[in-house]
């Protein structure tokens, strides 16, 4: 099953983690590096490097809720599809500063 790329024309995604030109077979090829798989698409004069999963996710379940982002549930970032993917919340990182450490020690003249 193919949808559109939203805000992308010309592009779909499959439900099975393929991105392809809308009229082509040929799937995009994936960017290497990155971690998460990622194709570039072109909006006009601008390309965007797109994380796949998310384009999955959002052309089958939902848009990209606030403060969450896409996660693969059996780690495998080869296996983009739909049902091995999901929204997941973002950690939020705590930093903890001990102020005892940065104490200023006082000059005497």
């Amino acid at each position: 099953m193919w949808k559109p790329v939203e805000g992308y024309a010309g592009y779909e995604v499959s439900s099975m983690g393929v991105v392809r030109k809308v009229g082509t077979l040929q799937p995009l090829r994936f960017v290497a590096g990155y971690g998460m798989r990622r194709v570039t698409l072109r909006s006009g004069d601008d390309y965007k490097l797109m994380v796949v999963a998310k384009l999955v996710l959002e052309a089958f379940v939902c848009p990209q809720p606030a403060g969450y982002k896409p996660n693969v549930i059996d780690g495998n970032y080869e296996h983009l599809s739909l049902d091995n993917l999901e929204w997941v919340e973002r950690r939020k990182k705590h930093y903890k500063k001990n102020r005892n450490n940065y104490k200023l020690k006082k000059i005497k003249r």
